[in-house]
């Protein structure tokens, strides 16, 4: 166990404010940020605002500039490096993103975004909505994952619950700066003062003013309820085809319908 003195890693800059050296995951583990680490997240963002495939331009370079302006807004103030921002799919289903203080590729913080959401694949996403909507619904993505970043390299909360008291006030005191009102932990207490609020796994999503996404988003309770029957069980290596497969059938509004998928196998078709 490590002494009582030692439990204060984050030390400050010379500029003052709260420097992140150790970046803290869900698991309890604690990772060290080496300046190597920085050198490559800031190479990569440079990489990504000046060389990046123009298909990807301007979005990214603006998703890089809604994490400054969420770094502007944090309480209190942190000397922050940028995280790897990926069109990569999260590692849990029914998430529109994801942040992970061990890269993909071994070295720290990554935020992960969902593909399906930017084309308009996504069952929560209208089919024909304008990308200035999909736009905004994605800086959205992009704040929320922040918060978690700031959760665990400046708060260092080692908690396993992602959306906890910590978490929640990191969204508070940012929403309050951008005219939000403040939500909950993510997980519902009855004997919590703030058990009537909204939660904050959905934040800032579920608390945006009613057309703020331009038509794009589609919560869950919009979109349609649909039965699947399938004729036999999925190979694990044939998921992620059938997932996207199904994504595609919600978002083809089949309100009510029974729809049936017939497994094919690994063939190529």
């Amino acid at each position: 166990m490590e002494p009582e003195n030692q439990k204060t890693i984050i030390p400050e800059s010379q500029s003052g404010k709260h420097r992140a050296n150790v970046s803290s995951s869900a698991d309890g583990a604690r990772r060290v940020i080496r300046d190597a680490d920085r050198a490559h997240r800031e190479n990569f963002r440079h990489y990504v605002e000046s060389q990046s495939h123009e298909q990807w331009q301007p979005l990214l370079p603006r998703l890089y500039e809604v994490w400054d302006e969420m770094v502007e807004l944090s309480e209190p103030p942190a000397e922050m490096t940028p995280p790897y921002i990926l069109f990569s799919e999260p590692t849990f289903n029914h998430a529109y993103g994801q942040y992970w203080g061990t890269s993909s590729f071994g070295s720290s913080s990554e935020i992960r975004i969902r593909l399906s959401l930017w084309t308009r694949k996504h069952p929560h996403i209208a089919r024909d909505a304008s990308l200035a909507g999909v736009q905004r619904f994605i800086e959205d993505v992009v704040r929320h994952e922040f918060c978690h970043q700031y959760q665990r390299e400046i708060l260092n909360d080692t908690s396993t619950i992602s959306h906890s008291a910590a978490f929640r006030d990191v969204c508070n005191k940012v929403g309050k700066k951008l005219g939000l009102p403040d939500v909950r932990e993510g997980k519902k207490r009855p004997d919590a003062e703030d058990k009537d609020l909204p939660s904050s796994a959905q934040w800032p999503h579920n608390v945006r003013p009613s057309g703020y996404y331009l038509g794009a988003y589609q919560p869950p309770s919009m979109t349609q309820a649909i039965s699947v029957r399938l004729t036999q069980p999925i190979a694990r290596e044939d998921a992620r085809y059938y997932r996207e497969m199904l994504e595609s059938i919600m978002a083809a509004k089949l309100d009510g319908k029974t729809v049936e998928i017939i497994y094919g196998g690994n063939e190529d078709s």
